[in-house]
């Protein structure tokens, strides 16, 4: 497999692959934020591919509302008018509203009057929803542009200028002075009858956020998941992503064959989606071995690095953090491996990600304990053969996982 090749490998697996059999078709929201937040490390991971997901296919929809019918429709936004009646005694201001002034005046009480304000009140049904709607997407391209989704998948020009353009008609037209209340059937309605097109957009929007933001059906969860889970993901992630499926995928086909003294076979967990569990993915056999694979996570004991950067920098140099973490345990025996992955072409950044292995290989000594102890897998083809006996090794992805790896990480299982 090429190089090239790991991004069609990845679309081709993701997220299935990781996810229990039971949750490839129906996933709650909950265990979706939960699965993406421990891919990403971002908390909103799922906020963010619902959004993306909602407005990548009506980017240029985007663009005509947000440009062009929006700002015509505020620059003639309908409004009605609201008439306020204000008593007074011993004078008044404003327009006086003679026939109930002098009705009242005739009653014996000379020293009142009534007034009349006729004020123009922008609280239409439908300008209700528009608001509601344009605030939504302004809110939802924020997110995407912090989150730096909107600039990877070329998104940037329609996008930027269509926040650009919301932010101003949101803050200095009559829609600012539009009230802000929930959405009810009644407000739909009249924006499905009202003749701007502007109000048809804004309701065909209305319904596309409702469905893409706010479904809870796990179904139609699961669905988006397969979709379009890859699209906020940075590269950097989607590659590492790929090289812990690679790893599942071989592992898993040694230990499908594999069996315990008494027959006992491996059964292989997928532990993402569950709110109890740090691991990717857990091989266990019935006679108490497990195989388990940790993915970006602070697993073993800190080493003396670690202790010293606590001791000396008071805490504030953080944990190392190998990207993937196996951990094998049999007969009370436990041993890990430890691997740093690398996306890149530049051979100097692939020596530094050499480098980090190495820095691993010492931090976590007293963990490592079998062959090999780190690897480097990177994206870019590695000249140089494995040798069995170097405690650290570098891979590229076209030939990763090497038979001889699935081999030694196994040993004795």
């Amino acid at each position: 497999m090429s190089n090239g090749a790991w991004e069609a490998f990845v679309r081709a697996h993701f997220p299935g692959y990781l996810l229990p059999s039971s949750r490839v078709e129906a996933i709650t929201t909950e265990e979706a934020a939960r699965f993406l937040a421990r891919i990403t490390g971002r908390s909103h991971e799922l906020a963010l591919l619902r959004a993306a997901s909602t407005l990548a296919p009506r980017i240029d929809e985007l663009r005509v509302f947000a440009m062009e019918l929006l700002p015509d429709l505020a620059r003639n936004l309908p409004s009605r008018t609201d008439v306020t009646t204000r008593d007074w005694r011993g004078g008044f201001r404003g327009r006086l509203d003679v026939r109930r002034t002098s009705y009242q005046q005739a009653s014996g009480d000379r020293s009142r009057y009534v007034t009349q304000a006729r004020d123009p009140s922008f609280a239409l049904p439908e300008n209700i929803l528009v608001r509601a709607v344009a605030e939504r997407l302004l809110r939802l391209l924020i997110d995407l542009r912090k989150a730096g989704v909107l600039a990877k998948h070329g998104w940037c020009t329609n996008a930027q200028g269509a926040e650009g353009e919301l932010k101003r008609i949101l803050s200095t037209t009559a829609l600012r002075e539009v009230p802000s209340e929930p959405i009810a059937p009644q407000h739909e309605l009249s924006a499905q009858g009202a003749v701007h097109r502007g109000y048809g957009a804004a309701l065909a929007w209305h319904k596309a956020l409702r469905q893409g933001l706010d479904a809870t059906d796990a179904s139609s969860i699961a669905a988006m998941l397969a979709e379009g889970a890859l699209t906020p993901i940075e590269a950097h992630t989607r590659f590492e992503i790929a090289v812990v499926i690679r790893l599942l995928q071989a592992l898993w086909t040694r230990l499908e064959t594999s069996h315990g003294a008494k027959g006992e076979r491996f059964e292989f967990h997928r532990s993402l989606v569950h709110a109890n569990r740090d691991e990717v993915a857990s091989f266990e056999r019935g006679d108490g071995t497990r195989v388990q694979v940790y993915y970006n996570q602070c697993h073993l004991d800190p080493g003396q690095r670690d202790e010293g950067a606590k001791h000396y920098m008071g805490g504030r140099a953080g944990r190392l953090r190998p990207d993937i973490t196996v951990v094998v345990e049999k007969d009370g025996q436990r041993r890990a491996a430890v691997i740093e992955i690398k996306l890149t072409e530049d051979s100097s950044y692939v020596l530094q990600g050499f480098h980090e292995a190495i820095v691993y290989r010492w931090e976590y000594a007293g963990d490592l304990r079998g062959w090999p102890k780190a690897i480097l897998v990177t994206s870019a083809d590695v000249p140089g053969a494995v040798r069995v006996g170097d405690d650290v090794i570098a891979v590229g992805w076209s030939k990763w996982v090497p038979e001889v790896v699935v081999e030694g990480l196994l040993e004795g299982v």
